[in-house]
């Protein structure tokens, strides 16, 4: 289905100029951040294991199995890391989904809208805004500027609809099958949508319920994987993730999501030919995995259905959103009640904390009866009131203007400081988007009829800057990232053999990862897919537990009743629950230093081999092994301990 839009001529050289002034304005407001940025790091701990898997087997990110399993992302990752290094191939992951998401973007659109002007306008939108689909409305957005699976399944999924629409079916399975294949959770939505489109309704709908039909008589035959979460576990995983539930009753983020999904619903009402199923379909999977995650977060956490994390359903209904925005922006401009849309919006604006709810009770006017009623009370405000309405806009827009540049010096001020000019207002409306504007007066610019040579040397100069100044890491990572795997031989003189286990407290996890080659024995990383495995999550507990005790021993050994005295006193002093209901993520975040006798209690732990501390821990059972490298370090080993020591198990759990 192609809907024409960049034909021939300039119009040929104005996608040009679109396509590098989008390139330019992506690298802009995505700056590369790095492999060890967000889950980046994750991905990176999981090359460094399938490329040296007896180094990191006793690491409890993989202990009990880690969620990699599912994708194919990894064994890639991994390949090109020992052609290329990882360092260049984080970087040709990053820039590879960046390009491959500005491409569907724009085959999305050409399939989607048929003005240029919009078109432009939804091509610079998709790649200026940092679109969330998370049901807390930070942690996952559709443009991330680091190497993770989502960087490539997202775009990909994108390009499967916009071959799609362009009567390229089975491509476009293929190519959603691929997605799925690089992240299961998000590339099944495109899929879904895709072949539901080739449906009948009836058929879609039997599906649908086929498939509910089939996961309730599994569960109630007993299947484990449908079968409720333990109390504990849930409670553990509820506690320490913001996204895996969609929070907690009262709680989503209801108001964006309505949002969205109404706008897909107005878009599948009043745009025309075949593009309405789309919104229209788009609309449902979105809405259906977003009620299914409520169903699980709220009333009953089956195992699987939790892990499926139904609620990423959404990222369909924010990417398609966008062309309906521009779809619904172009159907006003062409009514002869454009006032009053622009009223309606700017209303929209200063509702705030409830726009999504008002668009969404608006999609009652669906219904025939009070759509017509609707129409003639909307005839006879435009007959009474039109003259009235340009002063209505006028102080509309006096009123929402001093919060719009508020909001705008905000954006500018939080690009990266390289692209950032002493006009931070200008900043956020041209180069961060000024959440629409921005990309409205960049799309009409690139279609006003400008010398076309003039746009073409004006975005290429734009793309040029960005892309010289679009490495934004950070100092402390740059140095990890660019040393060569294979400098990652026997560190300290060989006083720590790869595959052993290490607790360097107060280090971040990438110094033993990474520095050491090694397994970490706990961090704040490792209990990310806590919901995945019950064992992992449990083991995770289990050791900040006794981190927080090593904290505080002054003796050793420990009695059960020293153990159980020395968490409680942990507990009171730092408020942190250390339990089932505390957040075991934000807990490991908590930088603790070891007493002497905390060391010796920690080694008696058989998951830990080595303890590497900044200064010498005070007791007279080990001599640890001093070296520089290049600070001064001292390296305790735990097998040492556990050769002498009565008690060199752990038989309980800590309450």
């Amino acid at each position: 289905m192609s809907r024409g839009g960049w034909a021939e001529g300039s119009e040929k050289q104005e996608q040009i100029a679109l396509l590098l002034l989008a390139a330019g304005l992506w690298c802009v407001t995505h700056p590369y951040a790095g492999m060890f940025e967000h889950d980046g790091r994750v991905y990176t701990l999981l090359v460094w294991h399938w490329l040296s898997p007896e180094a990191y087997a006793r690491d409890p990110f993989f202990l009990f199995g880690s969620q990699d399993r599912y994708s194919v992302f990894t064994p890639i990752y991994g390949t090109l890391a020992d052609f290329l290094g990882l360092s260049n191939a984080a970087w040709m992951v990053t820039t590879l989904g960046g390009a491959l998401w500005l491409s569907a973007s724009v085959l999305v659109a050409r399939g989607m809208l048929e003005d240029r002007r919009l078109q432009a306008f939804a091509v610079l939108c998709c790649v200026m805004w940092s679109l969330n689909y998370s049901p807390n409305g930070v942690t996952f957005r559709l443009n991330e500027a680091f190497p993770t699976a989502r960087v490539i399944a997202f775009p990909l999924g994108a390009l499967a609809l916009g071959l799609a629409l362009h009567q390229r079916f089975w491509a476009a399975v293929l190519l959603a099958a691929v997605a799925s294949a690089l992240h299961p959770l998000l590339g099944i939505w495109p899929l879904a949508l895709i072949v539901a489109q080739r449906m009948p309704n009836r058929v879609v709908i039997s599906a649908v319920l086929l498939v509910a039909g089939v996961l309730v008589a599994m569960n109630l035959s007993g299947v484990g994987a449908l079968q409720r979460m333990d109390p504990a576990w849930e409670s553990i995983i509820r506690s320490s993730s913001r996204d895996v539930f969609v929070g907690s009753p009262g709680t989503a983020r209801l108001n964006e999501t309505l949002a969205w999904l109404s706008l897909l619903l107005w878009a599948g009402r009043l745009a025309a030919g075949p593009v309405r199923r789309w919104y229209q379909l788009g609309a449902a999977i979105g809405a259906s995995g977003f009620l299914l995650a409520l169903v699980t977060s709220y009333f009953y956490p089956a195992i699987l259905l939790v892990q499926a994390q139904s609620w990423r359903a959404m990222w369909i209904v924010v990417f398609l959103g966008v062309f309906a925005l521009a779809q619904v922006l172009g159907i006003a401009r062409r009514s002869p009640y454009r006032i009053w849309w622009a009223i309606g919006g700017l209303l929209l604006i200063v509702a705030k904390d409830w726009y999504g709810f008002i668009v969404f009770a608006s999609c009652a006017m669906f219904h025939p009866v009070l759509q017509t009623h609707a129409t003639a009370i909307g005839q006879r405000v435009h007959l009474h009131a039109n003259r009235f309405a340009p002063l209505l806009l006028g102080g509309l827009l006096l009123a929402v203007l001093p919060g719009y540049f508020v909001d705008l010096t905000i954006l500018g001020s939080g690009l990266a400081t390289d692209f950032q000019t002493r006009l931070p207002v200008l900043d956020g409306l041209l180069l961060a988007g000024g959440f629409g504007i921005g990309a409205l007066v960049w799309a009409c610019l690139l279609t006003s009829g400008l010398p076309v040579r003039l746009l073409l040397a004006g975005s290429a100069l734009l793309l040029l800057f960005a892309v010289l100044h679009w490495d934004q890491r950070l100092d402390k990572y740059r140095h990890w990232e660019d040393l060569p795997l294979s400098s990652i031989m026997p560190p300290f003189g060989g006083a720590i053999r790869r595959g052993e286990v290490v607790l360097w407290p107060g280090s971040m996890p990438q110094r033993v990862w990474h520095e050491l080659g090694t397994a970490n024995y706990g961090s704040s990383d490792q209990v990310i897919g806590g919901v995945f495995s019950r064992e992992k999550t449990f083991d995770m507990l289990r050791r900040r537990q006794r981190l927080a005790i090593a904290s505080l021993a002054e003796s050793w050994p420990l009695s059960a009743g020293d153990e159980s005295m020395l968490l409680n006193r942990y507990r009171q002093r730092t408020g942190e629950r250390l339990d089932e209901k505390g957040n075991l993520h934000e807990s490991y975040q908590t930088s603790l230093a070891l007493t002497g006798p905390g060391m010796l209690y920690m080694c008696q732990d058989p998951m830990l081999d080595r303890v590497v501390s900044e200064k010498p821990l005070v007791q007279d059972v080990l001599v640890p092994i001093m070296v520089e490298s290049p600070r001064r370090l001292w390296i305790y080993s735990c097998a040492a301990l556990r050769a002498v020591s009565p008690a060199t198990t752990i038989a309980r759990d800590l309450k």
